[in-house]
């Protein structure tokens, strides 16, 4: 393995030897567990396609508005959302455009339950709703 001081920064190494220390190669093995949502799909898509970042969270559903690029990926993207938040136990991707007054709108299940019914918390108010048939935004 050589000398560790050799592949060492200077400084790493000037501090070790001020304060009596010594340096010592470690190897470190990471997996999927270990990586955040925004890493695992970075190394999961291709390299053209960005990661989608932002989702609305409406009690235990993720709702995501995916581009034409991200849909043949769509399964993938819900199955790390739900597996890296875990809070989450649904995934959706609105479908189509809103056309209807009340502003609900088409979507697929991507991961999770297929259940759109959910509790949302604000101000110390409970507000069960199906989020298939009742539009909804906390901000």
């Amino acid at each position: 393995t050589g000398d560790v001081t050799e592949a060492a920064p200077p400084e790493a190494v000037r501090f070790a030897e001020a304060h009596g220390g010594t340096l010592v190669r470690h190897t470190i093995t990471t997996g999927y567990a270990q990586l955040t949502y925004a890493m695992a799909l970075r190394k999961l898509l291709p390299p053209d396609v960005d990661v989608p970042g932002a989702f609305e969270t409406i009690g235990h559903i993720a709702h995501l508005n995916l581009r034409d690029a991200h849909l043949p990926y769509r399964k993938l993207i819900g199955t790390v959302l739900l597996d890296k938040n875990a809070h989450i136990l649904t995934v959706v991707n609105k479908v189509g455009n809103i056309q209807s007054e009340f502003r609900v709108f088409e979507m697929e299940v991507l991961a999770g339950e297929n259940r759109l019914e959910t509790e949302v918390k604000q101000r110390g108010i409970s507000f069960l709703l199906d989020y298939s048939k009742a539009y909804w935004n906390s901000r």
